[in-house]
């Protein structure tokens, strides 16, 4: 197994013997991404694992990954690699946790939905608020007693909506 994960991972025979002092920084690197695999953790943390590998070793990474019979937290920019890897992605977005299903190009599929949705929602919400504004204006300029009083009701009313913040712009 050991040698199976180290060739995967792009080390020769001639390296096993060498002491880690020894290594480069890439390679101290794989050294201490094959002593996790090896470990075979219930719960593998990963931060930017495709760093400092080949595409030969990322194709070897990505094929034990796949088979990894426990759960994998992830984190990186190699979308290619994502799409090969996930099948659920959390985003940290404005303080809330948001759950997708899928991989990495179902994720922006989801979100861009989500984004246009949301905007949508925000839009016609302000177009509503413009609309009573409008009408509390109408009704104030009138001067009669009776619209003075619906202009009151409408703008209580108004100060009740709980409104819906405009949604940061979506970026794929």
């Amino acid at each position: 197994k050991i040698r199976g994960v180290l060739s995967g991972l792009g080390f020769s025979e001639t390296d096993y013997a060498r002491p880690i002092n020894q290594l480069s920084g890439g390679q101290k690197s794989r050294v201490g991404v094959a002593r996790l695999l090896l470990r075979k953790p219930e719960i593998l943390l990963l931060d930017e694992p495709t760093n400092h590998l080949d595409i030969s070793a990322i194709k070897w990474l990505e094929g034990f990954l796949v088979d990894y019979p426990g759960t994998i937290i992830m984190i990186s920019h190699d979308r290619y690699f994502l799409d090969q890897i996930t099948n659920r992605i959390f985003e940290i977005e404005n303080g809330q946790l948001i759950e997708y299903n899928g991989n990495y190009t179902q994720f922006i599929i989801q979100k861009k939905a989500n984004y246009e949705a949301e905007l949508k929602k925000f839009e016609a919400q302000q177009k509503e608020v413009q609309k009573q504004e409008q009408l509390i204006r109408k009704f104030k300029e009138r001067g009669t007693e009776k619209l003075a009083k619906r202009a009151k009701s409408r703008e209580k009313r108004l100060s009740h909506v709980e409104m819906i913040e405009q949604p940061k712009l979506f970026k794929a």
